[in-house]
């Protein structure tokens, strides 16, 4: 044992030294720098003159090009004159060409002489379109940088030319490669050193590596987004980086051995949250900026009333640039009061207005504010999953595999109610579970954090409403227990819920002055309950286009709960990465944590509730707001069944036939961050652009 200690200490040892030298010798490699957002800048006239600035992305600079269109027209005549100047203003480029000979869309490539130490200097490029006739068109395509647009005759849209670079550049791959295997070997370095020593982890190192997630992360971000916009590689950045993740390792190992699987998700939740809620620009989640209009109303002193003010962002970030230059208040962002009035209980959004408060009180400008909210979130996510894991009596390892998906994470971190609704659903599950197998009788504390959890069952989207059928559950321990331990919470909840509900749905369902057709507005919208009357007369067709349904849409529920497209669903995650995740929630399904078995009526309730709630998302998605086809519900995606689907994957477990697997704590811990890790480098490419 101690020699291969030794042996690893001088690998790390090693491996750090080829890391620095890397760093100091880097090779020089081809490479293409690309900025078309595939818009043009708008109609060009003819005998235009356009000039613009440039920098240049590489160390050597021997390339540029241009995409042009001509939105499907033949142009027959017209030339394009090009001149590029260096920082020197010296002329390096000069041609012309017959616009007749470009194909539509096309692009245009400009070689010229090689230029040395090119790298963040400025050039210029020049084009003259001249003789270009009247009714044909010619433009470019836009870029996304800040580039120098000026025109000695005016074009008929603002925007920047796109110019795309081709050159040398130095490169950072082996550094990184590096990086990797001395994180690697540090890892297992710290699974031989702490085997045999018990280590306790208090509720203050929990803390340090909270603070420590989020500078680690935030050093990530700040790393790659240099390397991205200008190709250099901050090394200071880049030790404190390696220094932080050694400390975030060491915790995961300690937890692992502390069998201790609430100690271990918030090892692996903590740092691997902060990076999903830095990593994924606010209002880039799906519906995130209308959650966010329901945050505001509580500013507004809204908790049950629905007709007030609603707001939207005047300015849309969707890069990193865009949001550094929001952050350091180069780019000013306000709310818009557009008069739209919609939304859940407001109730559901308290962790991110709390968030917010504490910016606003402290002078944050609105996007540190947006991130304070998605932090409120994050917190009750942590805090909530933490218990979740320590009070549910089986099933320790499905919980921790299920509260790291990726899409649960994605919402977990983000502007919107779901984070509230999906943690106190899947809490509510396992405090049932808790009561049930416990030895000691229900308390009135047990009575009051169920009946919390519960009405935030209640007050949540309408489908989830089947989840309480679990309840009956407790019958037996009641008989042991004091009933008004467990059934006055209950019923205060079930009074504060309807009055709170009530209220609410009398403020928001149009048409309405009073709670008199609450009911009719419950499940869907008036206008649809002639359809749902037409639809429960004939329930076979109702049973056919439910089934017709799982046929055609089964994988994708299935692939998107496990988060195969992240952000407002435009971020594609690998396919490996996905059925990998799978593949490990379903193992973890038989895998031994605890004698405890659920009997076979309470598995057949907890199938009912689920075949209930599924069957009431699919009805919602029918009848009220989704996209609707003879015989097929459309719209539905697989983050609506994160609260109810762990209902399923318990009625999995059995230890009677469940597999003991040595270590399977460092083997969910590795594979948790592998998966999460490249899901997260795939948002962070889609908004380095």
């Amino acid at each position: 044992m101690k020699k291969s200690k030794n042996v690893l200490l001088v690998s790390i040892v090693l491996v750090a030294l080829m890391m620095v030298l890397s760093y100091i010798f880097k090779p020089v490699i081809f490479g293409e720098y690309n900025d078309i957002q595939h818009e043009t800048i708008g109609y060009i006239d003819k005998d235009t003159i356009i000039t613009q600035k440039f920098k240049s992305q590489f160390e050597i600079l021997d390339t540029v090009s241009v995409q042009f269109a001509n939105y499907n027209k033949e142009v027959t005549k017209g030339t394009l004159k090009t001149e590029i100047y260096d920082s020197n203003n010296t002329l390096i480029y000069l041609n012309k060409i017959e616009l007749k000979e470009l194909a539509d869309n096309s692009e245009i490539r400009f070689f010229f002489d090689p230029q040395y130490d090119a790298k963040d200097k400025e050039y210029t490029i020049k084009f003259y379109i001249n003789n270009l006739n009247k009714n044909e068109s010619f433009t470019f395509y836009s870029g996304t940088s800040d580039n120098v647009f000026k025109s000695e005759k005016k074009i008929s849209a603002e925007g920047v030319i796109s110019i795309h670079q081709y050159g040398q550049r130095k490169s950072y791959f082996h550094t990184f490669l590096l990086l990797i295997v001395l994180l690697i070997l540090t890892f297992v370095y710290f699974i031989i050193e702490y085997k045999n020593k018990k280590i306790k982890l208090n509720r203050f190192n929990n803390l340090l590596i909270l603070i420590a997630s989020f500078i680690n992360a935030g050093l990530l971000l700040l790393i790659e987004t240099s390397l991205f916009y200008n190709n250099k590689l901050p090394f200071l950045y880049l030790i404190l980086f390696v220094v932080l993740s050694t400390v975030l390792l060491r915790n995961i190992v300690i937890s692992c051995y502390s069998k201790r699987i609430e100690l271990l998700f918030l090892s692996l939740a903590i740092p691997i949250g902060a990076m999903y809620l830095l990593y994924m620009i606010p209002g880039e989640v799906p519906d995130e900026l209308f959650h966010l209009n329901q945050v505001l109303k509580i500013f507004d002193g809204n908790l049950f009333f629905n007709k007030v003010n609603n707001y939207q962002i005047n300015t849309r970030v969707n890069s990193y640039i865009k949001l550094f230059n929001a952050l350091l208040n180069k780019t000013t962002i306000s709310f818009t009061n557009i008069g739209f009035t919609s939304g859940y209980i407001s109730f559901l959004y308290l962790p991110c207005a709390i968030g917010m408060f504490f910016a606003k009180i402290i002078n944050l400008n609105i996007m540190w504010q947006l991130y304070a909210a998605s932090f409120g979130s994050f917190v009750v996510y942590l805090i909530v999953g933490y218990y979740i894991i320590k009070n549910i009596p089986f099933g320790k390892y499905i919980t921790l595999v299920y509260l790291l998906n990726p899409m649960l994470l994605q919402q977990a971190t983000s502007i919107s109610c779901d984070a509230m609704i999906n943690i106190m659903c899947i809490f509510f599950i396992s405090y049932v579970l808790k009561l049930k197998y416990q030895k000691e009788d229900i308390t009135y504390k047990d009575g009051i954090l169920l009946s919390i959890s519960a009405f935030y069952v209640l007050i949540s989207k309408q489908a989830y409403f089947p989840i309480l059928f679990i309840l009956p559950l407790l019958r037996n321990k009641l008989k042991s227990s004091n009933k008004k331990s467990l059934a006055l919470p209950l019923g205060i909840t079930a009074v504060v819920f309807v009055i709170v509900f009530a209220v609410f749905r009398a403020s928001s369902i149009p048409g309405t002055d009073g709670i008199g057709n609450i009911i009719d507005g419950v499940l869907v919208p008036q206008s649809n309950i002639s359809e749902l009357k037409y639809v429960l007369s004939t329930p076979l067709n109702l049973i056919y286009i439910f089934f017709n349904t799982l046929y055609y849409n089964l994988d994708f529920y299935i692939m998107s709960f496990a988060g195969s497209s992240l952000g407002a669903l435009n971020i594609s995650i690998p396919f490996y990465i996905t059925i990998i995740y799978l593949i490990i929630l379903f193992i973890s399904c038989f895998v031994y944590d605890s004698e405890h078995e659920m009997k076979i009526i309470d598995r057949i309730v907890f199938i009912i509730a689920f075949v209930i709630t599924f069957g009431i998302i699919l009805a919602g998605l029918y009848l009220g707001d989704g996209t609707r086809r003879d015989f097929l519900v459309l719209g539905v995606q697989g983050r609506y069944f994160i609260p109810c689907l762990i209902l399923i994957l318990l009625c999995l477990y059995r230890p009677k036939v469940s597999l003991k697997i040595k270590n399977y704590s460092f083997t969910l811990a590795i594979t948790l961050v592998f998966v999460n890790i490249v899901s997260l480098l795939y948002i962070m490419s889609h908004f380095l652009r």
